[in-house]
């Protein structure tokens, strides 16, 4: 668990989600908007953000210990799968 590959680990998965966040963005451009569609847009740009900024976070944090890093980076993992779970139980 060495700081700098820890902080490259989240640079990589910071970037990756940028990347999305523009392949959503391209999509949603050329697709028709229902209400349904809005709703789920506007609530995938609100977690991509949190992620991002959890992400960046997470960069840093490698330094102080790279153990806090994977926390933050487990924690943006449990973001995107916890929504999806509550959804399918209701």
């Amino acid at each position: 668990m060495n700081s700098f590959t820890t902080a490259l680990y989240a640079v990589v998965f910071l970037l990756i989600t940028v990347a999305f966040n523009l392949f959503q963005l391209a999509i949603t451009r050329q697709m028709r908007e229902g209400a349904e569609l809005k709703s789920m847009v506007q609530t995938a740009k609100r977690r991509n953000w949190i992620a991002m900024l959890l992400y960046a976070l997470a960069i840093p944090a490698a330094y102080l210990h790279p153990a806090i890093s994977l926390g933050l980076i487990l924690g943006v993992s449990l973001l995107y799968f916890a929504p999806d779970a509550v959804k399918r139980v209701a």
